[in-house]
């Protein structure tokens, strides 16, 4: 694993590290705005390299998915990323799902004491991709005053912009969830109905669109999706398997489920059972 030492000055210079590899450009926490709340919006900027991507954080069977560590931080008393949309890419006949050539991660930070600065000391495991897979580890820092509401940062605002849809504003139907034991975990088999208008313009099974099933625990194993449609009916259908000697127990409220398409994505959170 490579390491990085990168940090962020309070006016927002980047100190660049000493032998970054030539596929990473550019690492840092780029400074936002202060919600009224006393939320503070910043961003995770990478650049990469032409050709070079890094992974969503469902990434698909041969990717690596991010991980993030806020041990050390002062002040951060809770954390939200908000993953703009994806892209798909074949690598060698397997699906992967990331960002190519740059990402804009904006991060909602809340403070333990909205009167108080934050202190940022993040530290992100990834991986980026081209002909071959690099792991990089990056450790990043910022200091993030006490702001008064201000202009808001076009970058972190485009990326917030490219947010997947809900339910309701894609205007999907309802919307379950079905679970049956198998040898080694569960089948989970979800129901979707997309709506007349989607329906009719997207061929799920043919059209290169994908769905994603997530669970809160990375370490439970979740099959590639098989999708099937019948008009306007969606059934998406993966195998769910926790390490051996686990046990798995699944909260419905827990599932996650993202539908990918050309023009976008679809977010569902949670996926009740089916209305008898």
């Amino acid at each position: 694993m490579l390491g990085l030492g990168l940090a962020l000055l309070p006016a927002g210079r980047l100190v660049r590290a000493q032998g970054l590899p030539d596929a990473l450009i550019s690492a840092q926490i780029v400074p936002g705005w202060q919600l009224s709340g006393g939320q503070q919006m910043v961003a995770l900027h990478l650049r990469l390299a032409q050709h070079w991507k890094t992974y969503w954080r469902a990434p698909g069977a041969a990717g690596v998915a991010p991980r993030f560590a806020w041990a050390g931080s002062q002040n951060l008393g809770a954390v939200e990323i908000l993953w703009p949309v994806p892209q798909v890419f074949d690598l060698g006949g397997y699906q992967t799902i990331g960002y190519a050539e740059e990402l804009i991660l904006p991060i909602l930070l809340t403070p333990q004491d909205t009167a108080q600065p934050i202190a940022v000391q993040l530290g992100v495991d990834l991986g980026i991709c081209h002909d071959i897979c690099m792991p990089l580890r990056l450790d990043l820092a910022a200091a993030l005053p006490v702001q008064h509401l201000g202009p808001k940062n076009a970058l972190i605002e485009q990326a917030l912009a490219a947010q997947p849809q809900s339910a309701a504003a894609a205007g999907l139907g309802d919307v379950s969830c079905t679970v049956v034991p198998i040898a080694d975990g569960l089948r989970l088999t979800a129901d979707i109905d997309l709506g007349r208008e989607m329906g009719r313009n997207m061929d799920w099974v043919g059209g290169g669109y994908l769905g994603v099933i997530e669970l809160p625990d990375p370490d439970i194993w979740v099959s590639e999706v098989l999708a099937q449609q019948d008009q306007s009916r969606l059934r998406l259908t993966s195998d769910l398997v926790p390490p051996r000697g686990v046990s798995l127990a699944l909260t419905r409220g827990d599932i996650r489920l993202t539908l990918l398409h050309p023009g976008g994505a679809i977010d569902l959170v949670g996926c009740p059972a089916p209305q008898r």
